[in-house]
């Protein structure tokens, strides 16, 4: 019996997968659906259940934490939940480059 509390659609989307443990691991792999607290998503490698994840894809950065991780053929299937969505626009990333620019430059003190 499912126990959902909401929908899940179909997707077909290529994503970037990062783990972020210590030291954080890049993944590719395809999202094959979502809903709006989790998703499912295929990789090359096992991640760990509890493992803290963000998911890059169409300029949306999705956050969350690995529920279980399932063996599918050669692959492994990742069940997330999800934290936070963030969409960055064109705007947002010109604006969080330029902070990153700044934060690079030298720190000049007056005298």
């Amino acid at each position: 019996m499912d126990q959902r509390c909401e929908p899940r659609f179909r997707v077909e989307a290529e994503v970037k997968v990062t783990v972020l443990n210590e030291p954080p691991v890049e993944l590719a792999g395809r999202l094959v659906n979502v809903s709006g607290k989790g998703a499912r998503i295929v990789v090359e490698s096992a991640v760990e259940s509890g493992s803290p994840v963000r998911v890059e894809v169409d300029g949306t950065i999705l956050l969350g934490e690995v529920r279980y991780c399932k063996r599918v053929l050669s692959k492994f299937a990742i069940g997330l939940e999800l934290e936070e969505a963030f969409t960055v626009t064109d705007q947002l990333a010109a604006l969080m480059r330029s902070l990153l620019e700044e934060a690079h430059e030298p720190n000049w003190t007056r005298d």
